[in-house]
């Protein structure tokens, strides 16, 4: 018996744009908007409403169900939690990934950055809040 799911795929806006798991948010430079639709990370002009760029990471196949952004203006990280727990740091100046964090066990719910963009704590629904050393890529605290 041969599976059939029913998969979404990007589209202009006002398409699929975002996935029903996860949240959207503004970029820094008020132009765009950065939104997670299934495992695409997509940066949509709000002006005219096209997928600027579309960041996936070639091996996750899992669902993004919360997306946050470093405090910092001159290296914008983008924090992108997934269903499986795992956590990927994008570079938004490079668009490629900065750092891959293991250590939920289900879907990462929340994260945030400290004031100085050097710690990362983020929340899961395994019950489990972990603080990153986002510089050395390990967790500190569960």
């Amino acid at each position: 018996m041969v599976k059939a799911y029913l998969r979404y795929v990007p589209q202009k806006a006002f398409g699929m744009i975002a996935g029903s798991t996860s949240n959207i948010i503004y970029h820094p430079d008020g132009k765009h908007i950065i939104s997670a639709c299934n495992e695409f990370v997509l940066i949509i002009n709000m002006k005219t409403g096209d997928i600027v760029k579309e960041l996936s990471a070639e091996d996750k196949h899992s669902e993004i169900t919360f997306i946050t952004i470093s405090n910092s203006k001159e290296i914008l990280v983008l924090v992108a939690g997934y269903a499986d727990g795992d956590i990927i740091l994008w570079d938004l100046n490079q668009y490629e990934v900065k750092a891959r964090l293991n250590g939920h066990k289900a879907a990462v719910t929340a994260a945030c950055f400290n004031y100085n963009d050097s710690l990362l704590v983020s929340g899961g629904a395994d019950n489990n809040i972990i603080a990153w050393d986002v510089l050395s890529e390990t967790s500190l605290y569960k």
